[in-house]
């Protein structure tokens, strides 16, 4: 996703800034992560909500 795409959260792709977001839950990607192929090299950070909401 693009910064600031809201997205479902996916623990494989993705690290949360909190502990408790459930699989699923829609969030914010804070910055991009990367991947080569199908093998994660960086998850992308997500947050709940949007900085200044």
């Amino acid at each position: 996703g693009q910064v600031w795409e809201q997205v479902p959260y996916n623990p494989q792709l993705h690290q949360a800034d909190v502990n408790d977001i459930a699989e699923g839950e829609l969030v914010f990607v804070r910055f991009v992560g990367y991947k080569d192929g199908s093998r994660i090299l960086c998850p992308a950070k997500v947050s709940r909500t949007r900085p200044f909401s």
